[in-house]
């Protein structure tokens, strides 16, 4: 209904009756950290383990390790990295309380942290790890810095901190129960957790002395020689905490590329590596047919200071020990 006021002007009025509900402009809402966080540091430290074996037991992390591993072979001459960074993965201690929002920030950590372990592995180097996350509470920087050693900034600090020899992971997409990572690197070109061995016994022996002689050790494993259906596969020593990333096809020769410690004959790549174990010096070992090597029994290589790779037949394989 209108009505003319004395100006002359025509004024609308409202008519009785309902208001209809209209929506308060939504304010912004930011993206700092959790204002009352729950968790302690112990609560952090305990969900991110479970969580990091899951990842490293899944599919996904083998099939990315097999993609780490082509793309930074001696033969692809990797651009070196020094740094990596891992942009925004999640808060430990979401505001909301999200288990979802949680358990994907853990996820993601875990898989910058398999990374760049296999990275300082196969490149024989040491990676500088910095991680940047708005939504960080004091406790979740605490638990990067302390547990993980890893250097937490602000944002955007992070963003100019890339140059040609740094790594950056910032996707990672979560559907049900499966990993799917989508790395991105510059400067390289650039998942369950049984292992293919057919052994979970150790050597019979113990050797403790890395000069070199041989002793042969019993395995109750079969003599098949370990084939490239095992390859980029982890296996976890039995008894113990040590972990190798299994490789075939390549081999670190004592020629500049790593250090020989001794050798020892063993009927499997697994007892090759459960032997390897044994040794505190042992970082990496070798196993397979070699020319004049006509077993199995094989040559099991102890090796130490791994700086190099090269080309070897499909059926030879390598045991990395992870850090």
């Amino acid at each position: 209904m209108t009505s003319v006021n004395d100006e002359g002007w025509n004024q609308v009025r409202r008519k009785n009756g309902r208001k209809r509900n209209r929506a308060e402009p939504r304010q912004p809402t930011g993206i700092g950290p959790n204002p009352s966080p729950e968790l302690s540091i112990d609560d952090i430290r305990e969900y991110h383990n479970g969580i990091a074996r899951d990842w490293l037991a899944s599919d996904s992390w083998q099939a990315l390790l097999g993609i780490l591993m082509t793309a930074t072979s001696p033969q692809r001459r990797p651009l070196p990295i020094c740094k990596a960074i891992c942009l925004g993965p999640g808060p430990f201690d979401p505001a909301n309380g999200s288990t979802a929002i949680r358990r994907t920030a853990h996820i993601q950590t875990a898989a910058f942290v398999s990374i760049v372990s296999a990275l300082e592995t196969q490149l024989g180097q040491k990676i500088r790890c910095i991680i940047q996350e708005p939504g960080f509470t004091d406790v979740d920087k605490q638990f990067c810095q302390d547990d993980l050693g890893f250097l937490v900034v602000d944002t955007p600090e992070a963003f100019s901190m890339v140059d040609e020899n740094t790594l950056i992971k910032w996707i990672i997409i979560v559907l049900a129960s499966l990993f799917i990572i989508v790395p991105i690197a510059i400067g390289t070109g650039l998942a369950d957790g049984s292992t293919n061995s057919t052994t979970t016994s150790h050597p019979t022996s113990s050797p403790t002395s890395s000069s070199s002689t041989s002793s042969s050790v019993t395995s109750s494993a079969s003599p098949t020689p370990t084939h490239v259906a095992s390859n980029n596969t982890l296996y976890y020593v039995p008894g113990s905490t040590k972990t190798f990333l299994q490789v075939c096809g390549i081999d670190y020769s004592g020629n500049g590329e790593a250090t020989d410690l001794t050798y020892v004959y063993t009927g499997s790549m697994a007892d090759c590596m459960n032997t390897c174990a044994t040794y505190d010096k042992c970082t990496g070992c070798g196993w397979g047919p070699l020319p004049g090597d006509l077993g199995p029994p094989h040559r099991c290589w102890l090796k130490k200071d791994l700086r190099g790779a090269h080309e070897a037949r499909d059926d030879y394989c390598f045991g990395i020990l992870q850090m």
